[in-house]
């Protein structure tokens, strides 16, 4: 089948690449649910190259059928389209998708893997957030099934959890935000990610209190 003219695929629970043309394979992972949704993207086999990303909705809900449709192709493959790869290797728990609203304009909201909404992020906080996932610098790290903390030295301190994102970031030049928490520079240069403030985040029940947390941690990092 030419990948030009994919309509439909079948995706069992344990098929991780569908064979597309003879150079191409769709990777869908194991890590995200396939009960409604499905993401993939397109690998060039030869020169292991990511052309672009597909999203598929299944057919039928039963669960013997493992029929998708094609509903959107991003063509034009670009650094948005990193963290949704990275969301299907399983290497984060999230991924952000655009959404045009006719009366507020584009902001961008955060899914997880059942495809679930979460949160809404302005142009410049999803921005940010991508730019922090995609660099080389960033250390990620899967506190468990519904927690993820990227943390860059001196930049960026961000927490995904339950659909939920927050920002520690340099207060110069930066644009203040729901989702964005303006701190001195000097904070984010002191600041340790350490095994015991990831096994305390392991164990805390919400939201809140996880960002309280890191709250403190900060202070006493600039203290």
């Amino acid at each position: 089948m030419n990948h030009d003219t994919i309509k439909t695929v079948e995706v069992p629970l344990e098929v991780e690449r569908v064979p597309v043309f003879h150079d191409k394979e769709l990777v869908f992972g194991s890590y995200q649910d396939r009960s409604k949704k499905l993401l993939g993207y397109l690998e060039e086999l030869r020169v292991h190259s990511i052309e672009d990303i597909l999203t598929f909705e299944k057919v039928s809900m039963t669960d013997k059928d493992y029929t998708y449709a094609l509903k959107k192709r991003n063509y034009y493959f670009d650094s948005f389209g990193i963290p949704i790869v990275r969301f299907i290797k399983g290497e984060i728990p999230f991924y952000i998708n655009m959404n045009i609203n006719t009366d507020m304009g584009i902001d961008y909201s955060v899914y997880n893997r059942k495809h679930e909404k979460g949160c809404s992020l302005s142009p410049y906080v999803s921005g940010i957030l991508v730019s922090s996932i995609i660099s080389t610098y960033t250390k990620i790290v899967n506190v468990s099934s519904n927690k993820c903390l990227f943390w860059q030295h001196g930049n960026v301190l961000g927490l995904y959890f339950n659909n939920d994102i927050i920002i520690f970031y340099r207060r110069f030049g930066a644009i203040p935000s729901e989702s964005l928490i303006l701190v001195d520079d000097i904070i984010l240069k002191n600041f340790e990610l350490t095994n015991d403030i990831i096994n305390h985040l392991e164990s805390t029940d919400t939201f809140q209190d996880v960002v309280k947390y890191l709250k403190q941690q900060l202070i006493f990092c600039a203290l």
